[in-house]
Formats: structure tokens, sequence, C-alpha cells
């Protein structure tokens, strides 16, 4: 009787000579289990008679397989082996957890979003993800552009976020999503239903065929792409809505800016969320102001010099981004933005062009002459700067001065007169116009004038001036209405530019003092303020963060206010945290040119004092749009912030000694009413030009008709603000 241990190894070997024997294929026959391995067996829950049934039927299975004869007995030797891997192949079942799933193979979780803010970063997304519960394992945003990626874990889950992130509407953009482009082990896209894709994939051919000579960018007719109906559907998104609607979307637009700062706020505070940002919205929106001018309003514009869709050059607006594989130029006329005084000019430049031998700057070989063309035409002094911007690589300065000396006498000749004709060498590949390039004058003065609310203003190449200047007056003119300065000492215009707002209101305080980091701004600032003859006015130039301090010690005992109006992407987190730590500074009013950049720095304002955000927080009082740039989705808005009163021991304020903020310290947690709101004073300056949507007349009488309880203290009680 054979012992249970020696069963499997006795049996396997009557299989494998029976085998050896059939097929006269070498068969390798395994060695003897030793007691070990039975034990082992038993333990895990197989007894050795299950182990003999497995090991026949896997044995039979490979001698099951029928094999082809072998030719010859010459080559029956060298067969020997291709026939054993053969049966290994075709008899052996595939284990098909051992093979790698290939992830062409796989479903395409991830989707791509396009219309996403360009300002928008990484942390943005994630919140806007969070905010509409679109359950997702990852996010992705793409730097300074309107897209981002989005991965998901299941087909569900990615058709629900689909759905979801179309029906989301950014800066009047609603978002587009499509399925991540991929690439098979040949490098080839396996997405060919995006059109996006189609089109790099044609302008990369394009550019291997255009010989790498300046003149790249002329496309076969059957690449180009049909041009738009019209040029406002490149740079007046708003323009088919009616004007009302345009309005209708902002301030919705706004008023969503506004239930972010209190959720941000109250995120960012967490248990220690003030009262006032209890419930949301908290701050007081009244509504949009428009402009007298809503068509032809733009002082400043920039055109692109390239190729049109019929590959003739042409001075006007890119027809889409350049890292998306665009390179056409359409011709800007009919802009609805455009003033006839601005379109003269384009139009002498785009004659001179067509005559130069000179070719347009190629964004594919990064070679041509000619690139980029700025204008400045103020509309109430008349003025206009020309600058041209060129690439002077690969050309010799004899080369260069000759074709200058040829547009400025073209320019000269002109029917439009210019007062200021520079150029700009760029050898860079980006297409902008950098700050830090100077210009050099070809004749005519290096600047110009602009007039603003009665004050002169001269504008340097580089000098930030506001690009409407009728719907610059009405936002100064709230901004100083708002401000209540005859009631402060001193004035902090930060980042002032050429110092428009801090002379518009210099006649109302004490001091002006103003911060810009740009030197050619101070400058310019400097000489504004001696032409409209103001000497209680100082401007410092270097980074905010590094000087405030420094210049508050050095002022007089006084009430402070101070107005900001940053570039879009908001204010640094320095510069934020170094006004919040300046306990002199009562009021601020914040002009911000993207209103969704407003959220976080509202939130470093506003949230409760922490270790990194020290001084005592600002409470947002009330907040206003101006629509500088009409049948766009652009809108500027105006916040008026004022400090939560409540003492700090380790803080000298030179608040607490007047008598607005001595009896304020019973309510801390609720917001300071604006006793002195300029609400109605504002609604008057303007009413003449503009119309407004403001409050109720009901809230503009209880505002004007103060209790008693508010004629002693600022603050309100928890129930007048509710």
């Amino acid at each position: 009787m054979t012992t249970p241990s020696s069963t499997p190894s006795l049996i396997k070997e009557e299989v494998s000579s029976s085998l050896a024997s059939s097929s006269s294929i070498p068969i390798s026959v395994e060695p003897k289990q030793d007691d070990t391995t039975s034990r082992k067996r038993k333990h895990e829950g197989d007894d050795d008679n299950d182990v003999v049934k497995k090991e026949m039927k896997k044995e039979t299975s490979d001698s099951t397989t029928v094999l082809p004869p072998p030719t010859s007995t010459a080559s029956t030797t060298s067969t020997e082996s291709t026939s054993t891997a053969s049966i290994k192949d075709e008899a052996t079942p595939m284990n098909t957890d051992d093979v790698p799933v290939r992830r062409e193979d796989t479903p395409n979780l991830d989707l791509t979003i396009y219309h996403l803010p360009a300002y928008m970063d990484h942390k943005g997304l994630t919140k806007l993800l969070r905010e509409h519960n679109i359950p997702h394992k990852k996010c992705k945003k793409i730097a300074r552009q309107d897209m981002g990626w989005v991965f998901f874990e299941s087909i569900e889950q990615r058709d629900a976020g689909k759905e979801k992130l179309q029906s989301i509407t950014l800066k009047g953009n609603t978002l587009r999503c499509e399925p991540k482009l991929r690439k098979d082990p040949n490098g080839n896209n396996n997405n060919n239903n995006n059109n996006r894709n189609k089109n790099n994939k044609n302008n990369k051919n394009r550019d291997n065929n255009n010989n790498n000579n300046a003149e790249g960018d002329v496309k076969p007719e059957s690449t180009i792409p049909a041009p738009p109906v019209n040029i406002n559907d490149v740079v007046a998104e708003y323009w088919q809505k009616p004007y009302p609607e345009q309005l209708k979307i902002k301030g919705e637009k706004v008023q969503q800016v506004i239930n972010n700062i209190a959720r941000k706020i109250r995120d960012d505070s967490k248990h220690k969320a003030p009262l006032w940002a209890k419930d949301a919205p908290f701050i007081p929106f009244e509504g949009v102001k428009i402009c007298a001018a809503t068509s032809k309003y733009r002082s400043k514009l920039q055109f692109t010099i390239g190729l049109d869709v019929h590959g003739k050059i042409c001075v006007g607006f890119m027809l889409g981004r350049i890292g998306k594989g665009n390179k056409c130029v359409g011709a800007p006329h009919g802009a609805v933005m455009i003033s006839d005084v601005s379109m003269n000019i384009r139009d002498s430049v785009q004659s001179f062009l067509e005559t130069s031998a000179f070719p347009h700057y190629s964004y594919s070989t990064h070679s041509g002459f000619w690139r980029l063309l700025t204008l400045k035409a103020f509309p109430k002094s008349g003025e206009i700067m020309v600058i041209m911007q060129i690439n002077e690589k690969g050309r010799t300065k004899e080369e260069v001065d000759a074709e200058m000396n040829r547009f400025s006498t073209y320019m000269q000749s002109a029917p439009t007169k210019i007062k200021s004709l520079m150029y700009q060498n760029h050898e860079g590949v980006a297409n902008d116009f950098p700050a830090d390039i100077p210009c050099h004058l070809l004749f005519g003065t290096p600047y110009v004038h602009e007039f603003l609310l009665g004050q002169k203003f001269r504008v340097s190449p580089h000098a930030f001036f506001q690009v409407n200047t009728l719907g610059a007056e009405v936002l100064y003119s709230t901004v100083r209405d708002w401000s209540d300065c005859a009631n402060y000492d001193t004035l902090l215009d930060i980042c002032c530019g050429t110092g428009t707002i801090g002379q518009c209101m210099a006649s109302s305080v004490k001091n002006v003092v103003g911060i810009e980091l740009s030197q050619e701004a101070i400058n310019d600032a400097i000489i504004n303020a001696e032409e409209n003859k103001h000497t209680n006015i100082k401007y410092v130039c270097g980074k905010v963060e590094s000087v405030l301090h420094r210049i508050l010690s050095s002022l007089p005992p006084g009430r402070v206010i101070g107005v900001v109006d940053p570039p879009r992407p908001g204010l640094n987190k320095d510069v934020l945290l170094g006004i919040r730590a300046c306990a002199q500074i009562e009021r601020l009013i914040y002009v911000s040119c993207e209103p969704t950049s407003l959220i976080t720095d509202c939130s470093t304002l506003c949230r409760a004092e922490s270790k990194s955000a020290k001084g005592a927080p600002f409470v947002p009082i009330k907040s206003i749009a101006v629509d500088m740039f009409p049948h766009t989705s652009k809108i500027e808005m105006i916040t008026l912030f004022e400090r939560q009163v409540s003492p700090l021991p380790s803080t000298k304020s030179v608040a607490s000694s007047t008598p607005s903020s001595s009896s304020s310290s019973s309510s801390s947690s609720s917001p300071p009413s604006s006793s002195s709101s300029p609400t109605s004073s504002s609604t008057t300056s303007s009413s003449s030009t503009t119309p407004i949507s403001t409050l109720s007349d009901k809230k503009e009488e209880e505002t004007a008709t103060p209790s008693a309880a508010d004629s002693t203290s600022p603050i309100k009680t928890e129930a007048e603000d509710k």
C-alpha cells in the first residue's frame, strides 16, 4: 500500500512516461514532494486526494494537445524546442490577472475643462468642484490658461461630473468638457473627435511646410480656419446681448462674488468666524453704475501684426490663443470698442506695412520684424501716442534705422496727427509689451496727457492709465464720495500708478502718500502733482509691504484711509497682511478690476485674527460695480471696508482718540454702519450723466434716518443689522 505522501509523485511519473512515449517530446518530471509540503497543503485546506486530482487534470490537459508531425527525422531534434514552446503557449490557459491592462483598452475617465478663468489656480479649481459637489479623484489647473483637467474613478462619476460642469457659468462663459487626449504606444492621438487636436495637428503640418522663413504663417487654403462671423465674437463676447441684459449678467456675477466672499471668510476663520459673516450675503450690493459711453470707449489698444486667413499681412486681433495653435489675425473693423481716431491710425500703419520689405514676426519660427502696435488715443486731450514693437534680431543697426526712419516719415504725413511716435525692440517669444524694455522716441514727445475730473495727467509708454476715460471718471467719483476723506488726515494711495486717484481726492484731505513699484509711473505722478499744483502729496517707490510701516511711522498723528487699485491678479498677500497690521488705517476702499480675485484678498483682510493675520480685521460695508468695459464680461467692483473696532493692547492705534471709535467696543462682532455713508451724495453726483441701480427706497430712508443708537455709535447692533 502506497503512503499518501508518495501517491502524487507515482501518478505523475506514470502520466509523464505515457506522454513521453506518445509524443516524443521531453517532459520534465517534478521532484518528489516531501512531508513538509504535504503538511502545508493540509494546513491550507487541500488534502492529498484533491492535490492528486488537480495534478492529473493539468497533465491530462497537456497531453491532449494535437501537434503537427515532424517533416523529417533530421529536423525532429531542431524542432523539439519550438514544439515545446508551442505546447506551452497553446495548451496552457492564459492567466489574465498576470497580464497588464493596456491604457488604451481602459475607459477614458478624464475630462478636459475649457473656459475656466485664466487666473484660477489649482486651489480654485478644487474649490469649484467641492462647491458644486462633484466627486473626483484629482484635478489640475493649467496656469494662465482657460483649461484644466479632472480625473474620475468611474464612468458613472465622470458622466455625472461632466453634466454638472457644463451647467456652470464663470465670468459669463459656460464651461465645456471634452475627453482628455491620450496617446497610443505609437505616439498617435486616439481621440479623433477632438477638434482642438485636429487644429493643432494641422498647425504643426503647416509649420513644417514653411521652410523656416519669416513668412511661415502662410497656410494652404485647405487648412485655413473659417473666419468668425464678426470680430466682436473675439474681443466683445457680449456684443449681441442687449445692454440691460449685459448689466444683469454682470450684476449677478458680482453678487456671486459677494456670496463666495462670505463663504471664504467662514472657511478661513473656522470656529472664530465673526457674527457678521454668519449669513451670506452680508455685503450690501448697490447695483451696477453705467458710463456715459458704451461704444468706442477704449483709449488704449494693442494690435498684433501677423497674417489674416488669406495669408496677407494684417494689423488686428488674434483670432485665438497662440498657445492653442492659432496664428491668424483678424482685421478690427467693426469692433464696438474702437474709436474712429484709433481706427484711422491703425489703417495708416496697415498701409505702410503693405509696402514694407520687412516681414511680420512669425510665432512659428520666432523670426520677422514687425510685431505689435500699441495706441493711446485719449478722447479729452486729443493727444495720441503710437508705439511700434519690432524684433531687431538678424538685422544690422543700419537696416533698422533706415526702416524706422521711413516709418516715422510716413506716420508724420498720416491724416491723423500724432503727438508721440516711439518703438520698442522685443526679441522674446511672448506676445506682450514688456515694461522693463525701454521705448525709443522717433518724433514728438515721450509722453501724452489726458484730463480726468478736472486734473491733468501725463502718461508715459509703460505707465498705467484707465483705458476708458469717461468710465474712470465715474469710478473715481464713486471712490471719492465713499472715502469721506474730509474726515481723515491722510490718504494712502496704494498701487497709485500715475497718481490719478490720490490727486482727484487731494483737495479734500490734508496729506496724500502714493506708493508704486514702477519708477516710471512715480516720475509721471510727481510731475502730475506739480502741474495740478498739489503741495500735499508725497510719492514713494517700492514694495508696499516693505515701505508701508516706515511711511506710517513718519506721519503726524491723525486718521488714515487707504485706497488700493491692484492689477487683475489682486494684491500680494504680504501687502494685504501689511495693510491689516497697520492699525492706523481705519478705512479701506478696494477697487478690483477682476472681482473674483477679491474673494481671497477680502478673506485675508476680514477673517479672524491669527498668528499669520495680525491686527483687527476689516469689515466689508458695501459694494458697487462700474461697467467700464461694455459688451465684454469684465467689470470693475468697488468695496468699502472699515476696521473692526476692538482695542489691541500691543498696537498703538490713533483711531482710539477719535470720537467715531470711542464708544464702539461693545459691538465689535457686528459690522460698523457707515454713519457718514455717502450713498445719497454718490447718487446725486453721477445721476446727471449715468443712471445707477441702488437699494430700495425703503432701505435708503432707513439709512438716511438713523436711530438713536446709530447717532452715538458707528456700530450696528445685531438686531439692527438683521
